[in-house]
């Protein structure tokens, strides 16, 4: 069942969550690089895989076939080629990463302590920083962490801050501010919630927002913090605008015409 909730969580994210655009030769031959599973849990398969988009041409193309029994987040490192893919399957749960240039190939699985909510590659400093959860939306415990883990393999993982919120679902990053923003996905409560990271602290009240948040991503580029926000009915819908971040302050600006993807550059 845990595997089955990862997996339906995905299919929602499939392209949201891999929307990191590698501009190694320039913007005219970006590359959009999500994932694709069979949709069976316990069973791998060459769906199961890593693929990107030229949005140039819209071509598209796999890297890494069967790349995990159930690939479920994807995190990029394009100045070195990599990719990072969380295996959700609990009997062998972790983040696989993998060199991309020429011959893909598995470098390393990088442990975790727990089920990983979402997933961020921190290319200044090397380190993979996740969200930990026990599963239990309505309950806080030790589990419910931000935790952190050299991409190269060294080191053990680092558990900066625990019991940070009571379902910690989506993870967005701001570490030249020293700033990490976590969604709480439990109703009565959800919200934005920033995290001081170089006190490991969370500081200033929960954000809220008006519906459920289904992604989460900063923009260096512009200070604004981009989520989605969905009714629960499939066929209707209006998202709401980005919000500016200055220090811990948030601001909504006026709505404008969504921007296209941002480069990570």
């Amino acid at each position: 069942m845990q595997q089955k909730s990862l997996l339906t969580r995905w299919l929602r994210l499939v392209v949201l969550l891999a929307v990191l655009v590698l501009g190694l030769a320039g913007p005219s031959s970006a590359q959009l690089y999500y994932l694709t599973t069979d949709g069976t849990a316990a069973s791998q398969s060459a769906t199961d895989a890593l693929n990107f988009l030229n949005t140039t041409t819209n071509a598209t193309s796999t890297v890494v076939s069967s790349i995990a029994t159930s690939p479920n987040l994807l995190a990029l490192d394009p100045a070195n080629n990599r990719a990072f893919v969380y295996e959700a399957l609990t009997a062998s749960r972790g983040i696989k990463v993998y060199d991309l240039s020429t011959t893909p190939t598995l470098l390393r699985t990088l442990p975790v302590p727990a089920q990983v909510s979402a997933l961020e590659y921190d290319a200044a400093s090397d380190y993979v920083y996740f969200l930990t959860t026990d599963a239990v939306a309505t309950t806080l415990t030790a589990t419910d962490a931000l935790n952190r883990i050299k991409a190269d393999g060294t080191g053990a993982n680092q558990v900066l801050v625990s019991s940070v919120t009571n379902s910690p679902v989506y993870l967005a990053l701001n570490t030249a501010a020293n700033r990490a923003y976590v969604y709480e996905g439990l109703t009565a409560s959800r919200g934005i919630k920033t995290i001081n990271l170089a006190t490991n602290t969370v500081i200033g009240g929960t954000i809220p927002v008006a519906a459920a948040v289904s992604a989460l991503e900063y923009a260096r580029s512009n200070g604004f913090l981009y989520f989605l926000t969905s009714d629960g009915v499939g066929t209707t819908g209006a998202p709401l605008p980005p919000m500016r971040f200055t220090g811990c302050s948030p601001t909504i600006p006026t709505p404008r015409p969504r921007p296209r993807p941002l480069s990570p550059a």
